[in-house]
């Protein structure tokens, strides 16, 4: 999800995961979730091709 939505798109997303609610608190939101969301961005830059999936998920110790 990039940042910047306009509020069609954040309530459609927001429906889309099961967040019901009114057009006036779903603008609240809007900003406190594209900030979420540019402050984790980068964790898709980690270098992850490495990792076995296995340990990846958990699934050995």
């Amino acid at each position: 999800m990039s940042p910047e939505l306009t509020p069609d798109a954040f309530a459609s997303w927001a429906y889309a995961v099961g967040l019901n609610a009114d057009p006036e608190h779903l603008e609240l939101l809007r900003p406190e979730v594209e900030a979420m969301l540019a402050r984790i961005a980068p964790v898709n830059d980690i270098p992850v091709e490495g990792i076995p999936v296995e340990r990846a998920v958990g699934g050995v110790e």
